[in-house]
C-alpha cells in the first residue's frame, strides 16, 4: 500500500465492516463515505456474527434469556437476505462466540452458559460438544483452517486464550498473564499473527499463533486520548485494525503502525492519535457488538482440505485435525452426542441413553417424552408416526400414560407418584436422569427402585439417596471466590475474615493466619489481616478494626482522576461539574476552596439590600458566599444560604391583630434551624418532632376555631366538609349546620362537600352521600368499561368482583358477560386473572379457582412459568431473582435510607448517596436528606397544575397551567432539568402530551405568577395514561391504550360477527355479520385450537411508545392487544423501564429502554396495579384492586406489604397475602384514606396522591403516615429537584 508497510489483497471485490447490533445486523463499507446499511432486521439480541462468503449467508446467535438461538441467512447476488433458518434452538443458553469453518463446512460456537465448545455442520446436522471443560466464560472464537486450530478467550476467573485441534483436540492454554476481560479475538491468515482486545484492562494486543512475543498495539493507559473503553470484538485489515466499543457506541479504527509520511496539524483533534490516523467508522443507539470483514480474502480456500473432506464421506461430521511433527493438517470423520464411529471411520451408530429415542435417519438422540409431542424433533418425522395418542401438554413435557396431567422431566423417577397411573415410575432402574440431576442406586431385595435427585444435592453434607450414595466419593467443600471456609465447612464473605470479629462458629475466621494473609486486586489490608474493597478506603468511615482505612486520606499517590473529574483533598475523583457547586462532595470542602462566585442575573439583589414588597422579588440573591439563589428565598425565614446571609436586613413587615411576633429561627434537637412560624404549628418540621415538645395552645382569636389538639384553624373551616384539623374534630357534629360548599349527610352528624356528592367515593358514615343518584349519562369508551360520570375504565374491570360504578351496574348482568382473555370465568360469572389460579388461594367466592379436578390437569410447572423459578415456601420469582423475603441478613428493606453495605452477620453500615447528606431520625436510624433547595411538588388538580411547597400543607399554590376542558383529566406528569431549564410534560385523557418551561414559574411569588406558554407535541386517538423522561438520552417514554371496538357496536351490543384472519392478525375477513346477533363459541374440525369469537375480536391495544422531548420520532417499545399499560417510570441506574398494567393480565413489566428483553417483575397476587414509585434499590407500587402498598426489589424479590388503605368500597373482596410475602416482624400500616392513583418518592417518604388530596406515608415506616394535605382531587404529581436529575447524569 501507499505507506510502505501494509499489504492489501488484489481482488477487485469492495470490503466492507458488518456487525451486529441488537435488533440488527449492519454493513458499513470501507470507502471514505463509510455508508451504513442493514443486512437483516427484527431480531431481538444478536451477538455473535461470521459469514461464508462461497455460499453468500450469515450466520449469528440471538441471545435472550427465555430462549437463544443460531441462525442463518443467505442471499442471492446483489440482494440482502430475506429468509433466515433456525440451526439450533433447544438447550443454547448463551452463545456469545461463533465461527464458520468455510473449508469443511462445520460452525463452532462457546456457550458461556453451559461452558462449553460445540460443533455442528452449517446445515445444523450433527451437532457435538468439542471442550466441556476447562471454560468458565467463553467469549470469542477464531479458526484457522490452513493449520488445523481453533483459538477462544475466556473472561472467567483464571482469564486465558486458549487453542486446540479443530476436532477438539490437545486443547491448551497459550495467553494467561496480564489478562482481566479478554473479549475480542482475531486471525489475521496472511500473516499468521492473534490480535486481542482485552475490555478490563483497555488495550489491544498481538501475539504469535503459539500465543508468544506479545505486544501491546493499543492501551488507554499509555494512550489517554484513544476512544478505546469497552472493547466487544475486533478485526484487522489493510494496515487498520477496527475494533467495536460498547462504552463509546461506535466501530472505532486506527492504523496498526504509525504512518511515518504523517504531518501533523495543529487543528487536529487529539482523539486521532497523530500518525496513528484514528477514526470513528460508525454510531450507533445500541452497543456493537460482533464484528467481521466482509470479504473473500478474509476466508481462503484450501481446496486439498475441501477434498479431503468429501472423500471420507463422513456420514456425521468432518472435522479437520491440527498439524504436528509427525503430519500435516488432516481431517477424520466424527459423530455427533450420543452416537459413535464405526470401525469403517465413517459411520456412525447410536450410544443412546434408555431416557432417548433414536431417529431413524438424522443421527440425533431426543428424549423419550419428546416422542409424539406434536413437534418434528427429528427432522424425519420419525418421532412423531401417525399411530401417536392425542397430546394435551406442552411439547417439552411428559404426559401421563392415562392422557392426563402434564408433568416437567425433573419429576420422572423421583419417587414420588404424581401421575394417577405410576407411568412417570416406571422402570426406574433402566431410566437415565437429566443431566442435571443425580441418579441414586436402587435396592431390589429392600424394594427401592433407583431415583433421580437434584444435581445440587450431591456432595451437600446431607443424604438424599435412600442408601446416602450421593454423598459418596464427595470432593472436599469449596466456597465462591468471594467468600472464606470456615472450619466446619461453612462459607463467610471474605470481607468478614480477619476483622476481629469471629463470624464462623468455630472462629477460624479470625485465626492466626491472619497475619500472614494476603489480600487480592483492588484491595487494602488492615492490619488486623481483614481485606476490604478500595471504595471502603477514606470513605469517612471506619472499616478497620484499628481505623487506618481512614488515615492519611490526605496523602499517598494515587492514579489520576479522569480528564472531566476533581480530586479531593482525600484523593477521591468526583466529577468536574460538582466543584464550586456551594456542595461538599469531597466531604472535606476541598471541591469548594478558591472557589470565583459567579455572576447571577443582572436582576439580583447586593448583600445587605432587602426586597419591598412594592418592587417585587427578584430572579436571584447573591449569598455572602458568593452563591446565587432564588430570589423569592429572600427574607422567608429560611437560613437557604447556609450563612443567615439571606436572612439579614430583612425589614419585618407589621402583624394583624390577631397574630404575634415569632421567634426568627429555632434549632430542632438534629441542630437544624427552620423559621420560627413552624414552631408548634402542630406538623413535625424538624422530622424528630422536637418543634412540637413544650408547647402550649395559644389563644384561638374569636374568628378562629380551636381543633381538639389545641390547634387554631379560621372559623370559616369549621363544618366545611373537609377536615382541616388533624383529628378531624372541625367536622364533628356540624350537621345540619354546614357550610355553604357542604352537605348534612341523611343519618349522622357529619358534613360532606358537595363536590364529593355522588362520586363513587362513600364519605358519610351511613353512605348517604351515594344513595338515590341520578346516573349521569357513560361516556363512549368503545370496548372499555363505561361508567357513568366517570373516566373509562379497562374492560378486565367488568364483573371482576369490585364495585366501581357508583350504581354497581359494572357487576350486573355478568352471566352473560365474556370475561376478556385470558381471564378465568368463575362459577358466579365474575372474572378472574389467570395467573390466580390453583395459586393455593381461594379468589372465586364458590373456590371453583381451586377446583382439584382442575388443578390436577394443569401441569405441575404451570404454577410457576418457564421465566421463573418456585422457592421453599412455594412462592414463584424471576427465574434470576433470590427468594429472600427482604427480612434476612444484615441489609433488609428497612435498614438504610439509601445504600446498605453488610459488615457483620448482624451488622451493617448506610451510606448516602452524592448530593445528599445523612440525618438522625428520633429512632435514632439515620435519614439521607438532600443537600441544597428545598423539593417542590408539581400536581394535577381537576386538570390544572399547580405547584406546591412539600414541607407544609398547602392552602394556597402557584397555578402553571388550567386546562380548557374540566372534564379532561390529567394522567401523568414528569419533570426534567435540561441545561437550566425546568421542563414539564403531563398527559390527559383527550389523548394530548403537552409540555411547559416551569422555570420562571417554580421561583416566583404565587401572586406574580406568569403561567408558561402550553405546546401539544402529541395528539392522539388513545387514552395517554402515563409519562416519564429519561434525562440521559433526552427521550420521552409513555404509556396509552385505545378504546377498541368503535364501528363494530362491542360497546353498544349492534352486531354479531365470525371472522378469520392471518395469524398475526392481518388479512381479516368477514364470514358472517348480522344485527342483534350473540355468537359465542367457535370451533374448527380436526383442530386443537379454540376460540371464541364473542365480544373481544375488537378490544383495544395498549402501548409503550418512546419519543423525541417534542413528540417527533416516535417508536413503539410494544404494543399488546387488551393490554393496560398505567403508570411507567424509568430506573437510570439498571437502565430499565417499568410500567404497570391494570388490565386482563395484571403486574409490572421491566425492560430495557430501547424495549428489548421485556419481562414480568410482578405478576402473583396482583389484581390491579396502578402508580409506580422508585427509591434507590426498590420499586414500589399500589394495588387498586386488593388496597395495598406494596414494594419490591428491582428484580422482583424480596417482596413486601408496606400498608393497607383502610378507605375500600362494600364488598371489596378479602386481601390474600400470601406466605413469604412481608413477615411476622413487620405488620403493614393502615393509611385512613382510600388507594393512590399516582405515587412519588422523596427522601423518607411516599407521597400518595388520590381522590381526597396528597398524603404522606413512610416508606420505611418508623412514623405514621399523615393524612392528605387540602380537599382536593389530585390526580397526578411529580417532585422536582436538582438532585433527581444529577444521578441520572452521571
Amino acid at each position: 500500500m501507499e505507506d510502505g508497510l501494509s499489504c492489501a489483497p488484489i481482488s477487485n471485490e469492495p470490503a466492507s465492516l458488518i456487525f451486529t447490533n441488537r435488533y440488527y445486523i449492519r454493513r458499513v463499507t470501507l470507502d471514505p463515505s463509510h455508508t451504513s446499511s442493514l443486512l437483516i432486521h427484527d431480531l431481538t439480541n444478536a451477538v455473535a456474527l461470521d459469514m461464508e462468503w462461497e455460499k453468500r449467508c450469515l450466520y449469528w446467535s440471538d441471545v435472550a434469556r427465555l430462549g437463544s438461538s443460531i441462525k442463518k441467512a443467505c442471499s442471492e447476488p446483489g440482494q440482502n437476505a430475506s429468509r433466515y433458518q433456525l440451526l439450533h434452538g433447544a438447550t443454547l443458553q448463551n452463545p456469545d462466540g461463533l465461527a464458520v469453518d468455510w473449508v469443511a463446512g462445520n460452525i463452532y460456537w462457546c456457550d458461556k452458559g453451559t461452558d462449553t465448545l460445540e460443533v455442528s455442520r452449517t446445515d445444523g446436522a450433527h451437532r457435538r460438544v468439542l471442550l466441556r471443560t476447562g471454560l468458565q466464560e467463553p467469549r470469542a472464537l477464531a479458526l484457522h483452517p490452513a493449520r488445523g486450530t481453533i483459538y477462544w478467550s475466556d473472561w472467567g476467573t483464571n482469564a486465558h486464550i486458549g487453542r486446540a485441534g479443530m476436532d477438539g483436540s490437545t486443547p491448551s492454554i497459550i495467553i494467561s498473564a496480564g489478562l482481566g476481560w479478554p473479549n475480542a479475538l482475531v486471525i489475521a491468515h496472511a500473516s499468521n499473527e492473534l490480535y486481542f482486545a482485552d475490555a478490563r484492562e483497555d488495550y489491544i494486543a498481538v501475539a504469535d499463533l503459539d500465543g508468544k512475543h506479545v505486544k501491546v498495539l493499543f492501551s488507554r493507559d499509555r494512550m489517554p486520548w484513544l476512544r478505546l473503553h469497552h472493547v466487544f470484538a475486533l478485526t484487522v485489515w489493510e494496515g487498520r485494525i477496527y475494533w467495536s466499543d460498547w462504552e463509546t457506541r461506535a466501530i472505532e479504527s486506527c492504523r496498526r503502525r504509525p504512518n511515518p509520511h504523517y504531518k501533523p496539524n495543529a487543528t487536529e483533534d487529539p482523539s486521532s492519535g497523530g500518525a496513528y490516523e484514528c477514526k470513528t467508522i460508525a454510531h450507533t443507539v445500541h452497543k456493537p457488538m460482533d464484528l467481521r470483514v466482509h470479504h473473500p480474502a478474509r476466508q481462503p480456500a484450501s481446496p486439498e482440505l475441501t477434498a479431503l473432506c468429501a472423500k471420507l464421506n463422513c456420514t456425521g461430521l468432518c472435522l479437520l485435525t491440527p498439524a504436528t511433527k509427525d503430519r500435516p493438517v488432516g481431517a477424520r470423520c466424527e459423530c455427533p452426542e450420543h452416537f459413535v464411529l464405526q470401525s469403517d471411520g465413517r459411520s456412525c451408530s447410536p450410544n443412546c441413553t434408555s431416557a432417548h429415542f433414536v431417529c431413524n435417519t438424522t443421527l440425533k438422540c431426543v428424549p423419550f417424552w419428546w416422542r409424539c409431542d406434536t413437534q418434528d424433533d427429528c427432522g424425519d418425522g420419525s418421532d412423531e408416526p401417525e399411530s401417536c395418542p392425542s397430546f394435551r401438554c406442552s411439547p417439552g413435557q411428559f404426559q401421563c400414560g392415562n392422557g392426563g396431567r402434564c408433568l416437567h422431566p425433573a419429576l420422572i423417577c423421583d419417587a414420588t407418584p404424581h401421575c394417577a397411573d405410576g407411568s412417570d415410575e416406571k422402570d426406574c432402574d433402566t431410566f437415565t436422569c437429566l443431566s442435571s440431576q443425580f441418579k441414586c442406586q436402587g435396592n431390589v431385595t429392600a424394594g427401592v427402585s433407583a431415583r433421580c435427585v437434584s444435581g445440587a444435592a450431591r456432595c451437600d453434607g446431607q443424604r438424599d439417596c435412600p442408601a446416602g450414595d450421593d454423598e459418596f466419593n464427595c470432593p472436599p467443600r469449596s466456597c465462591k471466590p468471594d467468600h472464606f471456609m470456615c472450619g466446619d465447612g461453612s462459607c463467610v464473605p471474605g470481607v468478614w475474615v480477619c476483622d476481629a470479629d469471629a463470624d464462623c462458629a468455630d472462629g477460624s475466621d479470625e485465626g492466626a493466619h491472619c497475619a500472614a494473609r494476603m489480600c487480592p486486586p483492588r484491595h487494602f489490608r488492615c492490619a488486623s489481616g481483614r481485606c476490604i474493597p478500595r471504595d471502603w478506603q477514606c470513605d469517612a468511615e471506619a472499616d478497620c478494626p484499628l481505623r487506618e482505612d481512614e488515615a492519611d486520606c490526605g496523602t499517598g499517590a494515587r492514579p489520576g482522576c479522569e480528564a472531566t473529574y476533581f480530586r479531593c483533598a482525600d484523593g477521591r475523583c468526583i466529577p468536574g461539574r460538582w466543584r464550586c457547586d456551594f456542595e461538599d462532595d469531597c466531604g472535606d470542602f476541598s471541591d469548594e476552596l478558591h472557589c470565583e462566585p459567579r455572576n447571577c442575573s443582572e436582576t439580583e439583589f447586593s448583600p445587605g439590600t432587602a426586597p419591598r414588597p412594592s418592587s417585587g422579588w427578584s430572579l436571584f440573591f447573591r449569598c455572602a458566599d458568593g452563591r446565587c439563589i432564588p430570589g423569592r428565598w429572600r427574607c422567608d425565614f429560611e437560613d437557604d444560604c447556609g450563612d443567615f446571609s439571606d436572612e439579614l436586613h430583612c425589614e419585618p413587615r407589621n402583624c394583624s391583630e390577631t397574630e404575634f411576633r415569632l421567634v426568627l429561627f429555632f434549632r430542632c434537637a438534629d441542630g437544624r434551624c427552620i423559621p420560627g412560624r413552624w414552631r408548634c404549628d402542630f406538623e413535625d418540621d424538624c422530622g424528630d418532632f422536637s418543634d412540637e415538645l413544650h408547647c402550649e395552645p395559644r389563644n384561638c382569636s374569636e374568628t378562629e376555631f380551636r381543633c381538639s389538639n389545641g390547634e387554631c384553624i379560621r372559623g370559616a373551616l369549621r363544618c366545611s366538609g373537609a377536615a382541616e384539623c388533624a383529628d378531624g374534630s372541625d367536622e364533628t357534629g356540624c350537621a345540619p349546620l354546614c357550610a355553604a360548599r357542604a352537605r348534612p349527610c341523611g343519618r349522622h352528624k357529619d358534613c360532606v362537600l358537595r363536590e364529593w356528592w355522588c362520586d363513587g367515593s362513600v364519605d358519610c358514615a351511613d353512605g348517604s352521600d351515594e344513595e338515590a343518584c341520578a346516573a349521569p349519562p357513560a361516556p363512549s369508551c368503545g370496548a372499555r368499561l363505561a361508567c357513568a360520570g366517570a373516566p373509562c375504565a379497562p374492560a378486565a374491570w367488568r364483573c371482576d368482583g369490585r364495585r366501581d360504578c357508583v350504581a354497581g351496574g359494572d357487576e350486573e348482568g355478568c352471566e352473560r358477560h365474556a370475561c376478556q382473555p385470558p381471564m378465568f370465568r368463575c362459577g358466579n360469572d365474575s372474572c378472574l386473572p389467570s395467573a390466580l389460579l390453583c395459586d393455593g388461594y381461594v379468589d372465586c367466592p364458590d373456590g371453583s379457582d381451586e377446583n382439584s379436578m382442575m388443578c390436577s390437569r394443569r401441569s405441575s410447572e404451570s404454577v410457576c412459568d418457564s421465566d421463573e423459578r418456585m422457592c421453599g415456601d412455594g412462592r414463584c420469582v424471576p427465574a434470576t431473582a433470590d427468594c429472600d423475603t427482604g427480612e434476612e441478613g444484615p441489609c433488609t428493606w428497612r435498614s438504610c435510607s439509601q445504600v446498605c453495605i453488610p459488615k457483620h452477620a448482624h451488622n451493617h453500615t448506610c451510606k448516602c448517596l452524592e448530593g445528599y447528606k445523612h440525618r438522625q431520625l428520633p429512632d435514632n436510624t439515620w435519614s439521607c436528606e438532600a443537600i441544597g433547595e428545598k423539593a417542590q411538588a408539581i400536581v394535577a388538580v381537576n386538570g390544572s397544575l399547580r405547584a406546591w411547597e412539600l414541607t407544609k400543607r398547602e392552602k394556597d399554590s402557584r397555578v402553571l397551567y388550567i386546562a380548557g376542558d374540566e372534564s379532561t383529566e390529567i394522567t401523568s406528569i414528569t419533570t426534567a432539568l435540561v441545561g437550566n431549564s425546568w421542563l414539564v410534560w403531563w398527559s390527559d385523557t383527550s389523548g394530548k402530551l403537552s409540555t411547559i418551561d416551569a422555570t420562571h414559574a417554580l421561583q416566583a411569588d404565587s401572586i406574580t405568577v406568569v403561567r408558561p406558554p402550553v405546546r401539544v407535541i402529541v395528539q392522539d386517538t388513545a387514552i395517554i395514561r402515563g409519562v416519564t423522561f429519561d434525562w440521559v438520552s433526552g427521550r420521552l417514554y409513555y404509556t396509552a391504550v385505545t378504546k377498541g371496538g368503535d364501528g363494530e357496536g362491542y360497546s353498544h351490543g349492534g352486531y354479531g360477527a365470525v371472522y378469520v384472519c392471518a395469524p398475526d392478525g392481518r388479512r381479516r375477513v368477514t364470514l358472517m355479520r348480522r344485527k342483534n346477533a350473540e355468537p359465542d363459541d367457535i370451533l374448527i374440525h380436526n383442530a386443537t385450537r379454540f376460540s371464541s369469537s364473542e365480544g373481544y375480536s375488537h378490544g383495544g391495544y395498549g402501548a409503550v411508545y418512546v419519543c423525541a422531548p417534542d413528540g417527533r420520532r416516535r417508536v413503539t417499545l410494544m404494543r399488546r392487544k387488551n393490554a393496560e399499560p398505567d403508570d411507567i417510570l424509568i430506573h437510570n441506574a439498571t437502565r430499565q423501564i417499568f410500567w404497570s398494567d391494570r388490565g386482563a393480565t395484571p403486574g409490572i413489566m421491566a425492560a430495557g429502554l430501547d424495549g428489548a428483553d421485556p419481562r414480568w417483575l410482578v405478576k402473583r397476587r396482583v389484581r390491579r396495579v396502578t402508580a409506580l414509585a422508585l427509591s434507590t434499590d426498590r420499586l414500589y407500587f399500589v394495588d387498586a384492586y386488593y388496597d395495598t402498598l406494596e414494594s419490591v426489589k428491582f428484580d422482583g424479590s424480596a417482596r413486601v406489604v408496606l400498608a393497607t388503605f383502610a378507605k375500600r368500597p362494600a364488598g371489596a373482596p378479602a386481601l390474600h397475602l400470601p406466605s413469604g410475602i412481608g413477615n411476622s416482624t413487620y405488620k403493614p400500616f393502615p393509611v385512613p384514606t382510600e388507594s393512590c392513583g399516582r405515587l412519588a418518592a422523596w427522601e423518607e417518604w411516599l407521597w400518595c396522591a388520590g381522590r381526597r388530596g396528597l398524603a404522606r406515608l413512610p416508606r420505611r415506616p418508623a412514623a405514621p403516615a399523615v393524612a392528605p394535605r387540602a380537599a382536593l382531587p389530585v390526580s397526578a404529581l411529580a417532585v422536582v429537584h436538582p438532585q433527581l436529575c444529577r444521578a441520572a447524569g452521571e
